[in-house]
């Protein structure tokens, strides 16, 4: 079933080089799913977050200095939030 609720990660990165070409950077919170960051022209950074538990405040910490630090090196990157719940 999470298959159908899914897109693929092709489709993914197509619509984020149309719509914010060279501009986004994916934050991958899954713990479980991992994929090669070169997928993404290797603008993937991952904070691991154990599915159905909640993060430790280290981990939001991380995840807002991270983001926070790229949106602010242009206006116009935006943050790709991966998550599996």
């Amino acid at each position: 079933f999470s298959v159908v609720i899914r897109n693929k990660l092709a489709t993914v990165k197509k619509f984020l080089d149309e719509r914010h070409d060279g501009r986004f950077r994916v934050f991958n919170l899954c713990a479980e799913k991992t994929y090669s960051a070169a997928k993404f022209d290797g603008k993937v950074t991952w904070i691991p977050c154990v599915d159905h538990h909640p993060p430790t405040l280290q981990q939001i910490k991380n995840f807002i200095f991270r983001v926070n630090k790229w949106l602010l090196l242009h206006p116009e990157n935006i943050a790709a939030v991966h998550c599996k719940g």
